[in-house]
């Protein structure tokens, strides 16, 4: 079978929602289409290839999403992998590696250094095997079981009540929330990583999504669970507090864990392993695109950096 490739756009994005339903059973809203894949504030748009087959209907997608890395002190811009979705009927034909090649040669074009992302197992092998990407390290992921009534699983299940419950967990936490500048654990301590600045969260922002602050500072999702994008602490003791308070949040939310990723060698997550157990491991991986970039190993990652954050 012969297969039309060309660059994602705007028109396509009805084909891509169609996509999601035939490979994860799972139908994203236009709204979210579109906040995801407008990356104009962090760098170039609709990085990726879409393939057609003969007969018009969607068959494959990949693409990766602009986002600036502070490496050293250095801005440049890179690209998270993204979005991997192959039509059930069209699978084992190799579209998922042909489309990742004419995306990584657009990334060149458009001036993207650097791709790195966190494959899942089926698209593993692909990218260190076939696409060079470099395993740089494994991402811990921790959880905190929360005995309450599991709400927030209720309405990830049952999204038509999914307003009424953001809007009166707004209005629980309306005396806790803030807005910040920028926000990130990783770079505060010197660390290369994602650069989160002002443009960065407003790129992010949702309303499933806020900024607390109480004994620390914390980015929070409710989506299922309570899931912690990133914190800011001053100390061990402080962390200690607001992750008590976080479980009190946990709790009148209906959320029973509180989830929360990041790269191991940093100094959040030295402190978070003392209160939480680590349940899984994903892969981080790297693909320099730029033959100017120096290959670094030295990237840190929380959760907030996740593409599905």
């Amino acid at each position: 079978m012969n297969y039309q490739i060309r660059r994602i756009s705007v028109s396509d994005r009805d084909n891509l929602i169609k996509l999601f339903i035939n490979s994860f059973n799972w139908k994203p809203s236009p709204d979210y289409i579109n906040r995801k894949y407008d990356t104009a504030l962090l760098g170039p748009v609709n990085t990726g290839f879409i393939a057609y087959s003969d007969e018009g209907n969607p068959a494959a997608y990949y693409g990766v999403f602009a986002v600036k890395l502070n490496i050293d002190g250095n801005i440049i811009q890179a690209a998270q992998s993204g979005d991997t979705v192959t039509h059930t009927e069209h699978r084992g034909k190799g579209l998922f590696i042909e489309l990742a090649k004419h995306t990584y040669a657009l990334c060149k074009q458009e001036g993207i250094d650097i791709v790195f992302g966190f494959p899942n197992k089926n698209s593993y092998p692909g990218f260190i095997k076939k696409l060079n990407w470099i395993h740089i390290h494994d991402i811990d992921v921790f959880s905190i079981k929360v005995q309450t009534l599991p709400i927030a699983k209720l309405v990830k299940k049952f999204p038509f009540f999914q307003n009424f419950y953001l809007n009166i967990i707004k209005l629980f936490l309306s005396k806790k929330t803030f807005y910040p500048d920028s926000f990130s654990s990783v770079i505060n301590q010197g660390l290369s990583g994602v650069c989160r600045d002002e443009k960065y969260l407003k790129y992010r922002e949702s309303k499933d999504k806020f900024f607390l602050n109480k004994y620390a500072k914390s980015w929070v999702k409710f989506d299922g669970a309570l899931i912690i994008g990133d914190i800011l602490n001053e100390n061990t003791k402080s962390l200690e507090s607001h992750i008590k308070w976080l479980k009190r949040v946990a709790f009148f939310t209906g959320c029973n864990k509180i989830m929360f990723c990041s790269s191991p060698g940093t100094i959040l997550h030295n402190q978070f392993s003392k209160y939480a157990k680590v349940i899984n491991q994903m892969p981080a991986g790297i693909m320099p695109v730029s033959d100017d970039v120096n290959v670094t190993d030295k990237i840190f990652f929380t959760s907030a950096d996740f593409d599905n954050y």
